[in-house]
Order: structure tokens, then sequence, then C-alpha cells
């Protein structure tokens, strides 16, 4: 080999070095800034099938995720639950029905339906299948209830994104639903001589009248199955319909309504499935509100990988760069406008962001996760932090991404 071919091998080999370099500094040096240099990182960049890596730090380091967590709850209930799976809640009259009068009180069993809010159903729709089953009602001929409108189960109606409900709320829930329903039957011409009351448990006293299941609705065309529901949720970001999830995989499996009957369910799903050691992890919630759940990069982006893999229509629920959901905002006039698909993460001590971006100059899928906390202070600066990780993203989606 002559020295000219020498000097091309060692100019392309310092070239493919420099870049690789420049994507690990470019990154080091944005997290580095004033500004968010107090805070503490878990991030990690990698190929499409995990076979190169592009960046890491501390990548195995648990962090408050906050809500990527729907990222880990959604996955767990399209495998557990399947996709196709729908929520149902059945009304039963408890006395006997003559002449289209219902001798004694209508009772509904709501079992985890998510979907009764404004993000599914659009403003002032979430009463739409409170509506749905007065008007089955009424169609079988019930004309009216001698007794209470009641609600039985976990009924969650009305709360938005950004709100939260405690278990021990729930009969109070309840009555919030059963209120609206009062209302639903009444508009459907249906006369209820009693009141509209919450009830606690999931044993519904009477006989099944009828059944309604969300997929008797529909969101942006399409019917209400379980994965479509989670669009709804990943794209805002809704707390209360995460939480009500965690608690429907418990109750499905187990009987019991509750965040820890999910969560173990959750955790054998990444042991047995993802194949995630979850020693060093820890859920307390569905949505991530809670700063005592812990998550690592690494962790997340496995999850990730899983799903694109495996269940392409979750691949939804990702919110879009300048484009819809919680980034609509971001990522505008860069390269990562309407390539990059992740999810957020925002408390006061943590802003995160999770997902791919489809690379336009090199055609590629680069996967990444980037948690950012910071618990010296009650308060993170989000808006820079949140700038820091938008400027790490535009890195992988940027010319000449090259794997150290």
């Amino acid at each position: 080999m002559n020295a000219r071919a020498i000097g091309c091998l060692l100019l392309l080999a310092w070239l493919v070095t420099a870049r690789a370099q420049s994507v690990t500094s470019q990154i080091d040096a944005i997290i580095s800034r004033t500004n968010v240099a107090g805070n503490t990182w878990s991030m990690i960049a990698e190929n499409e099938d995990g076979s190169a890596v592009y960046y890491q730090h501390e990548p195995d380091t648990t962090k408050a995720p906050a809500s990527l967590m729907k990222i880990v709850t959604s996955s767990a209930a399209f495998s557990l639950l399947g996709t196709n799976s729908c929520f149902e809640s059945l009304a039963y009259g408890h006395g006997a029905v003559e002449g289209g009068v219902l001798h004694g009180d209508l009772n509904l069993l709501v079992k985890h339906d998510i979907t009764w809010n404004e993000d599914v159903f659009g403003k002032n729709g979430a009463r739409k299948p409170l509506d749905f089953i007065a008007a089955q009602l009424q169609s079988q001929g019930l004309t009216n209830i001698q007794g209470n409108v009641q609600i039985y189960g976990a009924c969650v109606y009305k709360h938005t994104s950004g709100s939260y409900t405690r278990l021990t709320n729930q009969v109070n829930y309840n009555a919030e639903g059963a209120q609206a329903f009062f209302t639903a039957l009444t508009n459907a011409g249906i006369t209820v001589m009693g009141k509209a009351l919450g009830q606690s448990g999931f044993a519904a006293p009477g006989k099944l009248l009828y059944t309604y299941k969300s997929t008797n609705l529909t969101y942006e065309g399409s019917p209400l199955r379980l994965d479509v529901a989670c669009i709804a949720m990943g794209k805002v970001s809704h707390n209360v319909m995460a939480d009500l999830l965690l608690r429907h995989i418990g109750y499905e499996f187990t009987g019991t309504d509750s965040p820890s009957a999910g969560q173990k369910l959750v955790f054998k799903f990444l042991a047995d499935k993802v194949r995630l050691k979850t020693n060093d992890l820890a859920m307390e919630d569905g949505s991530g509100l809670s700063r005592n759940d812990r998550f690592s990069a690494r962790s997340i982006i496995t999850i990730i990988r899983y799903m694109l893999t495996r269940y392409p229509s979750w691949d939804k629920i990702l919110p879009i760069g300048c484009v819809d959901g919680t980034i609509d905002n971001r990522f505008c006039k860069t390269d990562g406008a309407g390539n990059v698909h992740a999810k957020t993460g925002s408390l006061r001590i943590s802003a995160d962001l999770a997902g791919y971006v489809d690379n336009p100059h090199d055609h590629k899928r680069y996967l990444f996760a980037f948690l950012s906390n910071n618990t010296t202070t009650n308060r993170m600066d989000l808006k820079t932090t949140r700038q820091a990780i938008d400027d790490a993203v535009n890195v992988l989606a940027a010319p000449n991404v090259s794997a150290p």
C-alpha cells in the first residue's frame, strides 16, 4: 500500500472518529450549560435495533420518569389486556320492571373506563358514553325509575389531563358520574324519582339490563379499543387515564382495584417479556406523578424498542414534534419537526423525553431516552432543561450521525 493510500485511510479514520466524538461532545456540552449544570441525567441514544450506541451518560441510573411512566403503563396494557380489548360498564335494574317502570334502583357498574373525558370526546362531550347508555335503556322501553341512580366500581368522569385521583375518593368520583348519568337519563326521556349516588365496590345488585362497551363509540373515527384509547392518553399525557388503566390491569387479573396490584403485573411483564431487571425500578402509579417512581434511560429505551417491534399501533400514542400532543410547539424550524416521536415527562424536579427520531438526512431511526432530575431544589428550570433535551435530540436529527 502506497503512502497516498495510507494517508487516505488515516484521513477516513480520523473523519469517522471526529464525527463520533462530535455527537458525544455536542451532547456533553449541552448538558453542561450553566442553567442545567445542576441537573442529574440518565441518557442513552441507540440505533433502531440497539446494535450501536450513539450516546450514553449514566444510562442505568434510575430517575423520576414523570410522565414517561405512561410508556410503561400503556406497554403493559397492550401486552396483558390486548390491543383489541375494551372497557365495559354494566347497567343493572334492582327491582321489577313493569310497563317501562323500574321499581327500584338503576345501578351502573363501571369497570375503569378511561375514556369518559373531553380529551377523548371533545369539549362538552364527556357525557357521551352515559348518553349512549341512557338511549339504549330508553330503546328497551324504560321510562321511569322509582329508586336511585347509582354508580359502582371505578368511574372517573370529566377529569382533565392535568388532574389526579385518589383511590380513597372513589365513592365521590362515582357520585360525580352518577349525577351525569341522572342527567343523561332525564334527557333521554326517562324519569328518575330518586337521587344520584356513588357507591363502593364492584358488586352492583340487580338484573343485567345492558352492557356498554367502549367500542360502541369512536375516537377520531376508530372504535375505542384499548390501543385507540391510549392514543388520547399519550398525546395529551392524561394522568387520570393512566392511573385508572393501571388499576384496571390489577382488577382484571386479580380482582383487586389498586395501583399496587397493577404494578406487580406490570413488573412481571417487564421481566418476562421485555427482559428487564426490575430490582432497581419503582412504580407507585400509572401516570408518573409520584416522585418515588424510578426508571432509567436504558429501561425506558428497551421498552420503547420492544413495543415498536411487536405492537405497531403503540407508535400512535407518541406526540410528534411541531405537530401534535405535548410537543406540538417543540422542534419547530429544526430537523426534528415532524420527525421526533416522543413522550414527555414533567414534574417540578423532572424534565424527560423518550422516543425516536427519523433522521431526514441519513433516513435512519434513532431511539433515545433523556431523563433529567434536580432534587437539590424544589423546582428545576424546566424551560431551559427542555430546550437542552430538544437540542440533544436534534443532534440525532442532524447530518453525519456516527456511532462511537
